[in-house]
């Protein structure tokens, strides 16, 4: 199966956006955060797409962002300004329109044949959805579902979403089934997979903007 027919399969996903909780900033919400994981031999491939909807005036938001301790190869593709790397992560600054805003970046983390990963967010989630290609996915949390998963071009890719995340709250991400080799892969073709997916994602969260 192509990349693209794997981001056609999630774009229906981000159709079921719902209104969003307000975080610690007054009149911004971020109603959707999909996460899409790649599993590669060695390592996997991860995407983050969020949906922030600002009700007030254009302003820009500081942020910084955890990313697992093994993350490497950070790549932004949309929406943070002037990033730094900061000890646990990244922290830059969004700058957000009167409406939605789309927020996309990616990163490495390399891989034995089983891993956990967990992502603490600095800002309350309406929903969060977990799509993976190349291995077995779920969700830790007892609050976690699973969802149907889409099969596409005889792929199954597995889907589990988590609702009302709080700001600080973990959430695991079990990964079992990965491919594993003897060696480390290119910095490059790593580089080259995290455009086209966020790309692929923004591309998604825009035509569900459209829509609603």
């Amino acid at each position: 199966m192509t990349i693209v027919l794997f981001l056609l399969s999630i774009v229906s996903v981000l159709c079921a956006v719902t209104p969003a909780w307000a975080d610690q900033h007054t009149g911004i919400r971020v109603g959707l955060l999909l996460m899409a994981i790649d599993a590669r031999p060695d390592h996997v491939r991860i995407s983050e797409a969020l949906r922030v909807t600002n009700a007030g005036d254009p302003r820009r938001v500081s942020v910084e962002i955890s990313l697992p301790p093994r993350a490497q190869y950070v790549t932004f593709h949309r929406g943070v300004a002037s990033p730094v790397q900061t000890e646990h992560g990244f922290g830059g600054t969004i700058p957000l329109r009167r409406g939605i805003t789309e927020v996309a970046y990616s990163y490495a983390i390399p891989t034995g044949s089983r891993e956990a990963i967990v992502r603490v967010l600095p800002f309350d989630v309406e929903r969060m959805e977990v799509v993976g290609r190349g291995a077995q996915v779920r969700l830790a949390d007892l609050a976690g579902r699973e969802l149907t998963p889409v099969i596409v071009g005889g792929e199954v890719l597995s889907r589990w979403e988590i609702r009302g995340v709080r700001a600080g709250q973990p959430v695991v991400v079990e990964l079992a089934g990965l491919p594993v080799t003897s060696r480390w892969w290119p910095p490059g073709a790593a580089g080259g997979l995290a455009v086209i997916l966020a790309l692929g994602l923004l591309k998604g969260v825009t035509s569900a903007s459209q829509k609603s």
